[in-house]
C-alpha cells in the first residue's frame, strides 16, 4: 500500500480503529520536510483493513488543515481535536460531525509533537487531554460524561515534564480548565 493509495496530497495524522477491522483516519495537509503543500484542506477517511481501499472520505470541517488527535470513547463516538483548538465529536456510523467547537481562547491549544498523543487513555475509562498549558480529564461511563481533576501549568507543559518544577512543581489545580470535555460533551448530549 503506498500513501498515495490513501489520499493524494494527503498525509494521515492520526488514526482509530474501528469495528469491523477498519480505520478512521485523519489527515494534514502539511508537507513533509522539504516538500509542497498541495492540499487545502484536511479530511477523515474510512478504510477497510481486508481489502485497503478507502471507503469514505470527506472535509468535514472546511478549512482545516490536520486533524490532530482522535480517540474512540466506549459508545463508539469518535472525540478529536482539529488544528490543535477545535474540538469535535464524530460518529463514525454514520460519517456525521454531532459537534465541533474553538476551544482556543478558553482553553489553549493542544499538546504537539511529532505523534501528538492528545488523548491519554487511562486504566479506569478515563480520557486525559493533553493541552500546552495542562491536562484535562475526561470520564465517560456509559454514555455519561463526568467532570474529573486535572492540573495547570504557568507555562507551556512539555511532554518529558512541566515548564518550571523549581517554581511550581506540580502546578495548580485549575478545576475551570478540567471541565472543558465536561462542558463540551455536555452540550452535544452523548
Amino acid at each position: 500500500l503506498q500513501h498515495t493509495d490513501i489520499l493524494p496530497e494527503h498525509s494521515t495524522m492520526s488514526l482509530v480503529a474501528l469495528p469491523g477491522r477498519k480505520l478512521l483516519g485523519g489527515t494534514t495537509t502539511a508537507a513533509g520536510t522539504g516538500g509542497e503543500k498541495k492540499a487545502s484542506q484536511a479530511q477523515l477517511y474510512i478504510m477497510d483493513m481486508e481489502s485497503k481501499k478507502i471507503q469514505w472520505h470527506e472535509a468535514i470541517l472546511p478549512g482545516v488543515q490536520e486533524y490532530t488527535d482522535m480517540s474512540m470513547a466506549q459508545n463508539g463516538i469518535v472525540y478529536g481535536f482539529a488544528d490543535r483548538k477545535i474540538f469535535f465529536v464524530f460518529d463514525p456510523v454514520q460519517k456525521k460531525l454531532i459537534y465541533s467547537s474553538d476551544v482556543k481562547s478558553k482553553f489553549g491549544i493542544t499538546n504537539f509533537q511529532q505523534g501528538p498523543r492528545t488523548f491519554i487513555k487511562g486504566p479506569d475509562s478515563s480520557i486525559y487531554i493533553l493541552f500546552e498549558k495542562g491536562i484535562a480529564r475526561q470520564s465517560i461511563t456509559m454514555g455519561v460524561i463526568n467532570g474529573g481533576g486535572g492540573i495547570r501549568t504557568p507555562g507551556t507543559l512539555r511532554y518529558n515534564g512541566f515548564q518550571d518544577r523549581r517554581l511550581k512543581p506540580l502546578g495548580h489545580s485549575s478545576s475551570s480548565l478540567l471541565t472543558v470535555c465536561y462542558v463540551l460533551l455536555a452540550l452535544c448530549q452523548i
